[in-house]
Parts: structure tokens; C-alpha cells; sequence
């Protein structure tokens, strides 16, 4: 069911004022709609980073381990 909005007779007021609010809305929402492009652009830098963190974290953990020169049952075969 639609609803239709009263306003009073004395309450219109004149096409300047229709038209500067019509605008200020059109500004709002312009600044709404560059919000969320800053919004998602931080998110990809933030999920950029986190990605970077990790690779920087695994291969700081890779040359903590002793290198292995091939695998272990061949290694202790060739000691004997």
C-alpha cells in the first residue's frame, strides 16, 4: 500500500528551496558514493598486507628449518 506525504500549503515552500535541497541531496549522496570507493580501496590495501604478512611470515619460517637433501629414508640408507 503507498502512502502519499501531506505538506501543508504553507510548508511547500518556493522552487529555490525545492531545488537547493534536490542539490544538497545530490551532494550527500555523491559523498556517500566516494565513502564506499575509499571504503573498498582500504580494504583490498589491508587484505594486500595481511597476504604480504603471511608469504614474509612462511618464508621466515622456511629458513629457520634445516635443509633436507632428499627424503629421510634415502638419507639414512646411505649412512650405512
Amino acid at each position: 500500500m503507498l502512502r502519499e506525504r501531506c505538506i501543508a500549503g504553507d510548508q511547500l515552500g518556493s522552487g529555490d528551496e525545492v531545488e537547493r535541497s534536490r542539490s544538497q541531496h545530490r551532494h550527500v549522496q555523491r559523498l556517500t558514493n566516494v565513502a564506499g570507493v575509499f571504503r573498498t580501496a582500504r580494504m583490498l590495501v589491508q587484505q594486500a598486507a595481511a597476504r604480504r604478512k603471511i608469504q614474509q611470515n612462511g618464508a621466515s619460517q622456511d629458513s629457520q628449518r634445516p635443509a633436507r637433501h632428499g627424503p629421510p629414508e634415502y638419507s639414512s640408507a646411505q649412512s650405512h
